[in-house]
């Protein structure tokens, strides 16, 4: 299981199955779709879309389970 630092960074996701697709909130997300992440600095200055394929698995009160590819 990972932890996600939010303090650091802000994270995003990025559906792959989708044209012209947006990114979606970490609240947003859907179980069982990959995601490519998406990570912000915490000034807001740079933005980066990773090769990191995420897989929500499950969503819990305040935090999200889930597998990279």
């Amino acid at each position: 299981m990972f932890h996600v630092q939010t303090i650091i960074c802000f994270h995003e996701y990025l559906p792959l199955k989708e044209d012209n697709a947006t990114t979606v909130f970490s609240t947003d997300t859907k179980t069982g779709i990959p995601y490519q992440l998406v990570v912000t600095n915490s000034a807001g200055l740079y933005r980066y879309v990773t090769d990191h394929i995420v897989c929500i698995q499950e969503t819990q009160m305040d935090r999200i389970l889930f597998t990279i590819y």
